[in-house]
């Protein structure tokens, strides 16, 4: 009787989102770029359901993505077709 019966935790699947390299001109140094959920205490009234995120941890706009931290989460939208092939 002494033993755990609990059920074992069930994994879920976590899709990772690609990772691009950005120059960011704050730092004036090559980046590396992801898309992330915001953190749970900004969730419930954010605008945003991803948070574009670097890998400099020391940058006073890691978790913000507002002026002048140059992230957008349109550096992660596909490029339109009318204008590749307009060029």
């Amino acid at each position: 009787m002494g033993k755990d019966l609990r059920r074992p935790r069930r994994r879920t699947r976590t899709i990772r989102q690609p990772k691009r390299e950005f120059w960011c001109e704050v730092i004036a140094e090559a980046v590396v770029i992801a898309l992330r959920r915001p953190p749970a205490s900004r969730q419930p009234g954010g605008s945003e359901p991803f948070l574009v995120k670097c890998n400099q941890l020391d940058c006073q706009y890691v978790d913000e993505n507002r002026s002048p931290c140059p992230l957008h989460i349109g550096l992660f939208e596909p490029p339109e077709e009318g204008k590749a092939s307009a060029a």
